[in-house]
């Protein structure tokens, strides 16, 4: 394309929707008990745009825009250059609203990240002449390079009558650093997690993952971390702006033993007095990785457990065994550590027997949060290939909602309908346990905890019952 002018205005999008969507990172969802954080596309890319540009957002999802009051402020601006955020979870809204979107400004450049660019990104953009492109890695520096007019990689674009989808670079566990991402941006208050005090900052310290969960599309990504250099760089202006709470949005948090120890040590060598939740594998910590994480700052930490069934965790080359969880929760519980731990309903495999005993060792783990959800075969993955051959699933099935708002396919067993009694039933088996309520009321510290515990609950059971 031709090269943008210096100092154009690119406003970043997340685009409004009907639901309280979550779409960034490849992995479009609704919100299940209104948990809202910075959309990690649009923030990993406002630094490196902000270089050379004039960088504005709007989170119409965050703050609740309509259609209408979207394309009013979008007007208003006129930027020369819109990156937007869509997903597969809202795509057919989505995609009417762009077309809205073209009809208004029909001189402004639109390119689109998320996870139905990543799936189908010269179909859409086919089907979609609205769309002038997608990027398919937003952790890179191709959309900058694109937008100089250079020969950029990872991204699907028009160019005069043709699509073209440019070289997809996969990294293979390589280091990497950005330009801070412009976090001043995204102080907003609509953002909340359950288990962390607002506001908070949305931190990514690597991209795509190194394990191989076969039914997950991050393993799809390849590998690239950041150096610790870099990640202080970004916490320390973090603190500048008065945020004392951090969310790691890493797959799972430095994975490499000596890659979290440094941090850590960093973290606390520093003094920052962040309090910080993260995702991580039961496989990679042991009580020495664990006490430095809570000397760092730690709270939370979010666990895949995704099955009691042994069978289905090797199928799916987990890479754990059901006793490697229980030993790091009860570890985690010796430690003061608060855990979420995650579980998959629905896999091809799945059966009532495999799906109680999964509800079973959920109440059995009595982690503090518990998160059930449907399976969905994001594609690229090796369970979207199992389920097309088994006939669970079309092959062009795109619009897919692992929280429960529609479920995308059944098992060899279990029937849509089944599937939705059986995680009803986990939900409220566990979470209206007299034990776990004592517990949950005893371990609130504070009214803001106490209103966001309250919130998130009638949340979850109102979108249950929904």
């Amino acid at each position: 394309m031709t090269p943008l002018p210096p100092k154009s205005k690119i406003l970043l999008l997340n685009l409004p929707g009907k639901r309280l969507y979550v779409r960034d990172y490849y992995c479009s969802k609704t919100s299940k008990t209104n948990y809202l954080f910075a959309p990690c596309d649009l923030l990993l890319l406002s630094g490196r745009l902000a270089a050379n540009h004039e960088v504005r957002l709007i989170d119409c999802i965050a703050e609740r825009l309509s259609d209408e009051k979207c394309l009013s402020r979008v007007s208003e601006l006129n930027p020369r250059v819109i990156v937007f955020l869509a997903g597969a979870v809202s795509w057919n809204e989505d995609s009417v609203f762009l077309e809205r979107l073209r009809k208004l400004l029909p001189e402004t450049i639109l390119i689109g990240s998320g996870d139905v660019f990543l799936e189908s990104g010269e179909e859409l953009l086919r089907q979609n002449p609205s769309v002038d492109a997608g990027l398919l890695d937003f952790s890179s520096d191709d959309l900058v390079t694109y937008l100089d007019g250079g020969a950029a990689n990872n991204m699907v674009v028009r160019e005069g009558g043709s699509i073209k989808v440019l070289p997809v670079r996969r990294g293979a566990y390589e280091k990497f650093a950005l330009p801070i991402p412009r976090h001043e941006l995204f102080m907003n208050r609509a953002y909340r997690l359950p288990f962390l005090n607002s506001p908070f900052a949305t931190v990514l310290t690597d991209f795509g993952c190194p394990f191989k969960c076969s039914f997950c599309v991050m393993s799809t990504l390849g590998y690239r971390y950041r150096e610790v250099k870099n990640i202080l760089e970004e916490l320390s202006l973090i603190r500048s702006l008065g945020i004392s709470n951090i969310f790691f949005l890493d797959q799972t948090f430095r994975p490499k033993r000596s890659d979290n120890v440094e941090l850590c040590r960093e973290m606390l060598g520093r003094n920052f007095r962040f309090n910080w939740i993260c995702y991580s594998r039961v496989d990679v910590v042991d009580e020495d990785v664990l006490v430095r994480m809570k000397d760092a700052g730690c709270r939370t930490i979010i666990f895949g457990v995704e099955s009691a069934s042994s069978r289905i965790l090797v199928n799916y080359k987990k890479g754990y065994t059901i006793e490697n969880v229980r030993e790091v929760f009860s570890l985690c519980k010796k430690l003061g550590i608060r855990t979420v731990g995650t579980f998959i309903v629905g896999l091809p495999e799945e059966t009532e027997e495999t799906c109680r005993a999964t509800i079973e060792l959920a109440c059995e783990l009595d982690c503090d949060y518990a998160s059930f959800n449907f399976v969905v075969p994001r594609a690229g993955t090796v369970l979207r290939s199992q389920a097309v051959a088994m006939g669970l699933v079309n092959a062009d099935i795109r619009v897919m909602d692992q929280s429960g708002t529609f479920i995308a396919m059944p098992t060899s067993h279990l029937s849509t309908e089944q599937l939705r009694r059986l995680r009803t039933e986990a939900i409220v088996k566990y979470y209206l346990r007299p034990k776990y309520l004592a517990k949950r009321l005893r371990s609130l510290s504070s009214f803001q905890e106490l209103r966001e515990n309250a919130y998130a609950a009638i949340s979850l059971f109102r979108n249950l019952l929904a």
